[in-house]
């Protein structure tokens, strides 16, 4: 059961994921939910939601902030994804910003130190493609995020991630210093 603290709140509907996860500064925890949803993830993201924060034992009035993945990704995901963050922020007060939902699968499956590729498909031979570098605590772009043909990655060396789930809590730990959320659609 979660204490009353300075909770924040990360989502991400851009891709066939539906993550969710907490996390506070104060508690120095996070939680996280994630499930491969398809066209699902839009119907089932408040459902999912309410029981999320019951299974953690966090109120909706212990959240400090809303962080919510901007995409590149669908464009219909990518919207529900905003609204319900928008909506929710404005229900109760607090700041909901963006941030890029390839950096949060960097995020979640590198290990500090190491470089790779976020990948997700753009169809028509082509991705959405983010080449960086994961440190201890956030992940530092080295280049894009840019729209390349599959073609161009061929002979890149380094660790491919296509089809991963965005980490929610990249996005829950990006709210405090934040930028409003502006959708990057694929």
């Amino acid at each position: 059961m979660a204490t009353v603290g300075n909770w924040f709140l990360g989502l991400d509907t851009a891709t066939q994921w539906r993550s969710l996860a907490l996390w506070s500064p104060d508690e120095g925890v996070g939680h996280r939910d994630e499930e491969r949803l398809g066209r699902a993830s839009s119907a089932r993201l408040m459902p999912d939601l309410v029981a999320f924060l019951e299974s953690c034992g966090v109120g909706r009035e212990m959240l400090a902030g809303i962080g919510v993945g901007v995409g590149p990704g669908s464009y219909t995901g990518t919207r529900v994804g905003i609204a319900v963050a928008l909506g929710l922020g404005r229900a109760l007060g607090v700041p909901v910003t963006g941030s890029c939902s390839l950096e949060a699968v960097l995020f979640g499956a590198l290990a500090p130190g190491e470089s790779g590729w976020a990948l997700f498909d753009a169809r028509r031979g082509r991705v959405h493609a983010l080449l960086a570098t994961r440190r201890s605590e956030d992940v530092a772009p080295l280049r894009g995020p840019l729209l390349l043909a599959r073609s161009e990655l061929d002979d890149e060396p380094l660790r491919r991630l296509e089809g991963a789930a965005p980490d929610a809590l990249w996005h829950a730990r990006s709210v405090p210093g934040g930028r409003p959320p502006e959708p990057r659609y694929g």
